[in-house]
């Protein structure tokens, strides 16, 4: 996984593992697998491209790394319910490594980017 993706899911839970809750690794999976997708797109030779995107805005927007699977004409995203959509590449970042996707569909669940946390040395943090 992209390290910057990794940073920004890592920043967005640490709310969730600040707490002295013995559930707060559970319930930090749990918030995460609902704003987590599977992308599917192009191939490379016999082999399927795909990836994960995090979902970060209520609108259908999706963070991933970029990557072969973009290339393709028929690029899809799996929900975290099941439903499949059609995705279009809205922007790429080269430098970061990043694209940002776009489904018509709302999202309710996301990860709010301009959502700062605090945290300080010591606390624990969970990566997805």
């Amino acid at each position: 996984m992209n390290k910057t993706i990794a940073v920004i899911i890592l920043l967005l839970l640490t709310n969730f593992l600040l707490a002295k809750d013995p559930n707060a690794f559970y319930k930090a999976v749990l918030c995460a697998q609902k704003k987590t997708v599977k992308i599917y797109g192009g191939t490379i030779g016999n082999e399927h491209g795909y990836a994960s995107g995090i979902i970060v805005s209520p609108d259908g927007q999706i963070i991933t790394a970029i990557g072969m699977f973009l290339s393709s004409k028929n690029l899809r995203v799996t929900m975290p319910n099941g439903v499949v959509f059609i995705a279009e590449v809205i922007k790429r970042d080269r430098k970061k490594q990043l694209a940002l996707l776009k489904i018509n569909s709302e999202t309710p669940d996301y990860f709010d980017l301009n959502k700062s946390v605090e945290a300080k040395i010591g606390d624990w943090a969970l990566a997805i």
